[in-house]
């Protein structure tokens, strides 16, 4: 199955150099515009169109994200963005989360450290704060373990 989804996702990161404007950059871009026109307190309407936008692989998911964050406005979308690339077991989950994690509403953070708590196997009830650090000493220790 890993290798059907990788045999995808190159196939369609290969589309998406060869013709900028297919039909994968178009969904992606309508999402983010849906997204952003979700009103606050509209879960039911941003959760699919979120689960849509993490469903489409085109390779550059996070950088899209990362640019756009503070362009989609309600933090029911960016709660539903967050939650859609966890369950979905997106390859950029975790860096989705964390743009959660440094979202500027509390509600994100906390949505966005319960679903890194879970992806890790960290212990529960962690607030927002600790969770990243957590992720931090992860990350150094990795990178200590590698030299």
């Amino acid at each position: 199955m890993k290798t059907i989804r990788s045999l995808v996702s190159f196939a369609t990161i290969a589309s998406l150099a060869l013709f900028p404007n297919s039909a994968v950059a178009q969904t992606q871009d309508t999402a983010l515009v849906r997204l952003g026109k979700i009103k606050e307190g509209d879960w039911r309407t941003a959760r699919p169109i979120a689960e849509e936008f993490a469903g489409v692989a085109s390779g550059n998911e996070f950088e899209t994200l990362r640019v756009e964050w503070s362009r989609i406005g309600t933090k029911v979308a960016r709660t539903e963005i967050v939650n859609a690339f966890l369950r979905t077991i997106h390859p950029d989950g975790l860096k989705v989360a964390l743009l959660g994690l440094e979202d500027p509403d509390a509600e994100v953070r906390k949505t966005a450290a319960q679903g890194v708590i879970r992806a890790l196997g960290l212990p529960g009830g962690l607030p927002p704060e600790q969770v990243k650090a957590q992720i931090t000493a992860r990350k150094n220790q990795t990178l200590e373990q590698a030299r």
